[in-house]
């Protein structure tokens, strides 16, 4: 959390506090009743600062799992290649190896 979210989310906490801490008892109902919306709206920006801190601290693994999952389709078409490349040596050293054997039975 950067030092102004703590600044920020410090401060409205205090004010919910000093808040919660009045007297309310003797307050005329006008005034309790713009009291309790105050309460509100202060605890209602706090949800709102800590969902910002968690958005930006989730964004970054958002994009950390977009990287991955990109880079998991390309070793998986790397996979394929090889799993091809492999495939055609075995056929080429087959062919090869048959060759070879031809030719030395030729020469023998």
């Amino acid at each position: 959390m950067t030092n102004s979210f703590e600044e920020a989310l410090t401060k409205l906490q205090t004010g919910l506090d000093n808040l919660n801490a009045q007297d309310v008892s003797h307050l005329p109902a006008a005034q309790l009743a713009m009291v309790e919306k105050s309460k509100a709206a202060l605890y209602g920006e706090i949800q709102r600062l800590q969902a910002q801190q968690i958005e930006a601290r989730d964004a970054d693994y958002a994009v950390i799992t977009s990287a991955l999952r990109d880079s998991k389709a390309d070793l998986t078409a790397l996979s394929g290649w090889i799993a091809g490349k492999k495939a055609q040596d075995r056929a080429i050293f087959s062919m090869l190896s048959k060759g070879i054997s031809i030719v030395l039975s030729l020469l023998a």
